[in-house]
Protein backbone atom coordinates (compact mmCIF):
# COMPACT_ATOMS: atom_id res chain seq x y z
CA UNK A 1 0.00 0.00 0.00
CA UNK A 2 1.10 3.57 -0.64
CA UNK A 3 -1.75 5.17 1.33
CA UNK A 4 -0.53 7.67 3.94
CA UNK A 5 -3.75 9.35 5.11
CA UNK A 6 -4.61 8.48 8.77
CA UNK A 7 -8.26 9.48 8.32
CA UNK A 8 -8.51 7.32 5.19
CA UNK A 9 -7.25 4.33 7.19
CA UNK A 10 -9.80 4.89 9.98
CA UNK A 11 -12.60 5.10 7.42
CA UNK A 12 -11.43 1.91 5.69
CA UNK A 13 -11.07 0.14 9.04
CA UNK A 14 -14.66 0.88 10.07
CA UNK A 15 -15.97 -0.16 6.65
CA UNK A 16 -14.10 -3.48 6.70
CA UNK A 17 -15.03 -4.08 10.34
CA UNK A 18 -18.76 -3.71 9.62
CA UNK A 19 -18.44 -6.03 6.62
CA UNK A 20 -16.72 -8.69 8.72
CA UNK A 21 -19.36 -8.43 11.45
CA UNK A 22 -22.01 -9.00 8.79
CA UNK A 23 -20.14 -12.02 7.43
CA UNK A 24 -19.81 -13.48 10.93
CA UNK A 25 -23.53 -13.15 11.53
CA UNK A 26 -24.37 -14.88 8.24
CA UNK A 27 -21.96 -17.71 9.07
CA UNK A 28 -23.32 -18.09 12.60
CA UNK A 29 -19.92 -17.26 14.10
CA UNK A 30 -19.99 -15.81 17.59
CA UNK A 31 -17.84 -12.77 18.32
CA UNK A 32 -16.91 -11.54 21.81
CA UNK A 33 -19.82 -10.23 23.89
CA UNK A 34 -19.40 -6.66 22.61
CA UNK A 35 -19.91 -7.72 18.99
CA UNK A 36 -20.43 -4.27 17.50
CA UNK A 37 -17.18 -3.00 19.05
CA UNK A 38 -14.97 -5.97 18.16
CA UNK A 39 -11.92 -4.41 16.52
CA UNK A 40 -10.44 -7.48 14.73
CA UNK A 41 -6.97 -6.71 16.07
CA UNK A 42 -7.11 -2.91 15.70
CA UNK A 43 -8.13 -1.99 19.25
CA UNK A 44 -5.76 1.01 19.20
CA UNK A 45 -7.90 2.77 16.59
CA UNK A 46 -11.43 1.36 16.43
CA UNK A 47 -13.73 3.66 18.41
CA UNK A 48 -10.88 5.34 20.29
CA UNK A 49 -10.53 8.51 18.22
CA UNK A 50 -6.78 7.90 17.90
CA UNK A 51 -5.10 8.40 14.54
CA UNK A 52 -1.99 6.55 13.37
CA UNK A 53 1.10 8.33 12.13
CA UNK A 54 1.19 8.87 8.34
CA UNK A 55 4.30 6.67 8.00
CA UNK A 56 2.45 3.81 9.74
CA UNK A 57 -0.62 3.91 7.49
CA UNK A 58 0.76 1.85 4.54
CA UNK A 59 1.59 -1.14 6.74
CA UNK A 60 -1.65 -0.82 8.71
CA UNK A 61 -3.60 -0.92 5.45
CA UNK A 62 -1.76 -4.11 4.49
CA UNK A 63 -2.48 -5.70 7.87
CA UNK A 64 -6.14 -4.77 7.52
CA UNK A 65 -6.33 -6.35 4.06
CA UNK A 66 -4.66 -9.53 5.36
CA UNK A 67 -6.97 -9.86 8.39
CA UNK A 68 -9.95 -9.27 6.12
CA UNK A 69 -8.82 -12.14 3.89
CA UNK A 70 -8.07 -14.49 6.79
CA UNK A 71 -11.39 -13.80 8.53
CA UNK A 72 -13.24 -14.38 5.28
CA UNK A 73 -11.69 -17.86 5.09
CA UNK A 74 -12.75 -18.53 8.70
CA UNK A 75 -16.34 -17.38 8.18
CA UNK A 76 -16.67 -19.24 4.90
CA UNK A 77 -15.93 -22.45 6.79
CA UNK A 78 -18.44 -21.55 9.52
CA UNK A 79 -16.27 -21.60 12.61
CA UNK A 80 -18.28 -21.47 15.82
CA UNK A 81 -16.65 -18.45 17.47
CA UNK A 82 -13.65 -16.09 17.45
CA UNK A 83 -12.27 -14.88 20.78
CA UNK A 84 -9.15 -12.89 19.82
CA UNK A 85 -7.18 -11.70 16.80
CA UNK A 86 -3.63 -10.46 17.32
CA UNK A 87 -1.37 -8.66 14.84
CA UNK A 88 2.16 -7.23 14.99
CA UNK A 89 1.75 -3.89 16.77
CA UNK A 90 4.74 -2.12 15.26
CA UNK A 91 3.53 1.44 15.85
CA UNK A 92 4.60 1.66 19.50
CA UNK A 93 8.23 0.78 18.79
CA UNK A 94 9.18 2.23 15.43
CA UNK A 95 12.96 2.35 14.88
CA UNK A 96 14.04 5.77 13.65
CA UNK A 97 15.90 4.35 10.70
CA UNK A 98 12.80 2.53 9.49
CA UNK A 99 10.24 5.23 10.17
CA UNK A 100 9.94 6.17 6.52
CA UNK A 101 10.98 2.86 5.02
CA UNK A 102 8.84 2.00 1.99
CA UNK A 103 6.24 -0.68 2.59
CA UNK A 104 5.59 -1.18 -1.08
CA UNK A 105 7.73 -3.76 -2.85
CA UNK A 106 10.87 -2.21 -4.30
CA UNK A 107 11.87 -2.95 -7.89
CA UNK A 108 15.53 -3.57 -8.54
CA UNK A 109 17.54 -4.89 -11.43
CA UNK A 110 19.43 -8.09 -11.20
CA UNK A 111 23.17 -7.42 -11.07
CA UNK A 112 25.80 -9.97 -12.14
CA UNK A 113 27.79 -11.48 -9.30
CA UNK A 114 31.22 -10.00 -8.80
CA UNK A 115 34.13 -12.38 -8.55
CA UNK A 116 35.65 -12.83 -5.12
CA UNK A 117 32.51 -11.58 -3.26
CA UNK A 118 29.89 -13.84 -1.73
CA UNK A 119 26.24 -13.08 -2.44
CA UNK A 120 23.68 -13.13 0.37
CA UNK A 121 20.34 -14.23 -1.18
CA UNK A 122 18.33 -13.12 1.84
CA UNK A 123 19.95 -9.87 2.90
CA UNK A 124 19.63 -8.06 6.20
CA UNK A 125 16.22 -8.39 7.86
CA UNK A 126 14.37 -5.21 8.74
CA UNK A 127 13.88 -4.25 12.39
CA UNK A 128 10.28 -3.39 11.54
CA UNK A 129 7.73 -6.16 10.78
CA UNK A 130 6.45 -6.17 7.23
CA UNK A 131 9.20 -3.97 5.80
CA UNK A 132 11.61 -5.57 3.36
CA UNK A 133 15.10 -4.73 4.62
CA UNK A 134 17.89 -3.44 2.44
CA UNK A 135 19.12 -6.28 0.23
CA UNK A 136 16.49 -8.69 1.59
CA UNK A 137 14.16 -10.72 -0.60
CA UNK A 138 11.18 -10.90 1.74
CA UNK A 139 9.59 -9.87 5.01
CA UNK A 140 6.67 -11.28 6.98
CA UNK A 141 3.80 -10.26 9.23
CA UNK A 142 2.69 -12.41 12.16
CA UNK A 143 -0.93 -13.02 13.20
CA UNK A 144 -2.61 -15.07 15.93
CA UNK A 145 -6.22 -16.30 15.81
CA UNK A 146 -7.99 -17.91 18.75
CA UNK A 147 -11.28 -19.48 17.76
CA UNK A 148 -13.60 -22.46 18.21
CA UNK A 149 -14.39 -24.89 15.40
CA UNK A 150 -14.97 -28.54 14.62
CA UNK A 151 -12.20 -30.74 13.28
CA UNK A 152 -13.59 -30.82 9.74
CA UNK A 153 -13.71 -27.01 9.63
CA UNK A 154 -10.11 -26.75 10.88
CA UNK A 155 -8.86 -29.13 8.18
CA UNK A 156 -10.69 -27.18 5.48
CA UNK A 157 -9.29 -23.89 6.81
CA UNK A 158 -5.71 -25.19 6.76
CA UNK A 159 -6.15 -26.38 3.17
CA UNK A 160 -7.63 -23.00 2.20
CA UNK A 161 -4.69 -21.16 3.75
CA UNK A 162 -2.17 -23.32 1.90
CA UNK A 163 -3.84 -22.60 -1.45
CA UNK A 164 -4.56 -18.93 -0.74
CA UNK A 165 -3.32 -16.19 -3.06
CA UNK A 166 -1.36 -14.84 -0.07
CA UNK A 167 1.81 -16.76 0.86
CA UNK A 168 0.87 -18.10 4.31
CA UNK A 169 2.92 -20.34 6.61
CA UNK A 170 1.36 -21.79 9.76
CA UNK A 171 3.93 -21.48 12.57
CA UNK A 172 1.97 -22.93 15.48
CA UNK A 173 -1.27 -24.84 15.99
CA UNK A 174 -2.65 -25.64 19.44
CA UNK A 175 -5.85 -27.61 19.84
CA UNK A 176 -7.75 -28.46 23.00
CA UNK A 177 -11.15 -30.07 23.38
CA UNK A 178 -13.23 -29.92 26.58
CA UNK A 179 -14.65 -33.22 27.82
CA UNK A 180 -18.31 -33.10 28.83
CA UNK A 181 -19.76 -34.87 31.81
CA UNK A 182 -22.07 -37.62 30.59
CA UNK A 183 -23.48 -38.33 34.06
CA UNK A 184 -24.46 -36.11 36.99
CA UNK A 185 -21.99 -35.57 39.78
CA UNK A 186 -22.10 -38.61 42.02
CA UNK A 187 -20.95 -36.93 45.22
CA UNK A 188 -20.46 -33.44 46.52
CA UNK A 189 -17.33 -34.08 48.54
CA UNK A 190 -14.71 -36.64 49.46
CA UNK A 191 -16.37 -37.02 52.87
CA UNK A 192 -19.67 -37.96 51.24
CA UNK A 193 -17.88 -40.46 49.01
CA UNK A 194 -16.43 -42.36 51.97
CA UNK A 195 -19.42 -41.97 54.29
CA UNK A 196 -21.07 -45.28 55.35
CA UNK A 197 -24.29 -46.11 53.57
CA UNK A 198 -27.44 -47.26 55.31
CA UNK A 199 -26.74 -50.81 54.11
CA UNK A 200 -23.24 -50.87 55.48
CA UNK A 201 -19.90 -50.32 53.76
CA UNK A 202 -19.22 -47.16 51.75
CA UNK A 203 -21.10 -45.49 48.94
CA UNK A 204 -20.58 -46.93 45.44
CA UNK A 205 -17.75 -45.40 43.44
CA UNK A 206 -18.30 -42.92 40.64
CA UNK A 207 -17.22 -45.53 38.09
CA UNK A 208 -19.83 -47.96 39.38
CA UNK A 209 -22.54 -45.32 39.08
CA UNK A 210 -21.47 -44.60 35.51
CA UNK A 211 -21.79 -48.28 34.63
CA UNK A 212 -25.33 -48.43 35.98
CA UNK A 213 -26.45 -45.09 34.52
CA UNK A 214 -29.11 -45.74 31.87
CA UNK A 215 -28.79 -43.44 28.83
CA UNK A 216 -31.45 -45.25 26.84
CA UNK A 217 -31.11 -47.37 23.72
CA UNK A 218 -31.15 -44.48 21.22
CA UNK A 219 -29.08 -41.94 23.16
CA UNK A 220 -26.04 -40.97 21.00
CA UNK A 221 -22.73 -40.79 22.82
CA UNK A 222 -20.24 -40.29 19.97
CA UNK A 223 -19.97 -39.57 16.26
CA UNK A 224 -19.99 -36.50 14.03
CA UNK A 225 -23.29 -35.21 15.36
CA UNK A 226 -21.98 -35.32 18.91
CA UNK A 227 -18.62 -33.74 18.09
CA UNK A 228 -17.65 -30.95 20.44
CA UNK A 229 -16.00 -27.88 18.81
CA UNK A 230 -12.32 -27.51 19.67
CA UNK A 231 -10.58 -24.48 21.13
CA UNK A 232 -7.89 -23.55 18.58
CA UNK A 233 -4.94 -21.18 18.66
CA UNK A 234 -3.54 -20.66 15.16
CA UNK A 235 -0.37 -18.64 14.58
CA UNK A 236 0.76 -17.83 11.07
CA UNK A 237 3.11 -15.68 9.03
CA UNK A 238 2.09 -13.88 5.85
CA UNK A 239 5.09 -13.24 3.59
CA UNK A 240 5.84 -10.30 1.35
CA UNK A 241 8.37 -10.67 -1.45
CA UNK A 242 10.48 -8.11 -3.25
CA UNK A 243 9.68 -7.66 -6.92
CA UNK A 244 12.67 -7.99 -9.20
CA UNK A 245 12.73 -6.42 -12.64
CA UNK A 246 14.84 -8.40 -15.10
CA UNK A 247 16.32 -6.80 -18.19
CA UNK A 248 15.42 -8.47 -21.46
CA UNK A 249 19.12 -9.11 -22.19
CA UNK A 250 19.75 -11.02 -18.93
Amino acid sequence: SDERSPSKFIGTLEKVRKQLIGKSQKAGTELPSATQSFAFGFDLYSGTGALPKPQDVPLLMEQLAIINGLCTVMFKNRIKAISTITRDVFEAETPRGDADAPVEHTRRRRQPARSGRSQNPVGAPSARPGVIGKGALFSKLHFVFEFRAKESALVTILNALSSNSMFIAVTSLTVSKPSPEFVPEAVDSEAELTAPSEFGGVRPSVAAQIETHDLGRSAPICGIKMEIPMDIRLELDVYKFREVAVDSGD
